[in-house]
């Protein structure tokens, strides 16, 4: 069964593609949900401390990650040294989860959006982008529509992100509509339908 890595532009319903994959009977990773776990290591913590003082810190001493967001797409040079701290940490991650379930007869996918701008696409046997407008990533945005042209703005260009992947699927219409592409492409690459 082939591995997946699954991108695309921000808000353009990876999450909701990796749901639809898992519940088709594939073994995911979602690299955010891995950065967040990142986040709660010690070390970690006191590196990230290091790099944006206290402020960053809850009452609890965990790392606040609202704060961080707003630093880190608030400020170029800041984003630059927190990836530097946290991409090596979250690529070993991806890389040993997919060393650990190498030989599994499920379909991997690991959902991750900066899959391009790490240059990993070698790492799977197909890349999907998901895609969709502006506007359409807007109108299920729940959260600041300035974070979101924060966020858009640190990625690469929809074009740029779609320039290796063997497939790009569109998110433009229903759900209903975006769950039938998801599984004719997994029908296409021989995975048994579960749901």
């Amino acid at each position: 069964m082939p591995t997946i890595g699954l991108t695309g532009t921000v808000g353009s319903g990876k999450s909701y593609a990796l749901e639809i994959l898992k519940e088709l009977g594939a073994m995911v990773l979602q690299a955010d949900l891995e950065g967040h776990r990142l986040l709660e290591q010690k070390e970690v913590i006191r590196a990230v401390v290091q790099l944006f003082g206290k402020e960053v810190l809850t009452e609890d001493g965990e790392l606040d990650r609202q704060k961080i967001g707003v630093i880190v797409f608030g400020d170029p040079s800041k984003r630059i040294e927190y990836d530097e701290l946290i991409r090596p940490r979250l690529l070993s991650r991806v890389k040993d989860w997919l060393g650990v379930t190498e030989g599994r007869r499920e379909v991997r996918v690991v959902e991750a959006a900066l899959i391009p701008e790490w240059g990993i696409e070698e790492w799977f046997d197909e890349v999907w982008c998901i895609q969709c407008s502006d506007s359409t990533a807007l109108s299920r945005w729940s959260r600041d529509p300035e974070l979101y042209w924060k966020i858009k703005t640190a990625q690469f260009a929809s074009d740029r992100k779609q320039q290796n992947a063997e497939r790009v699927i569109e998110n433009e219409n229903s759900k209903e509509n975006f769950r039938d592409r998801i599984e004719r492409e997994w029908r296409r690459i021989g995975g048994d339908t579960r749901s």
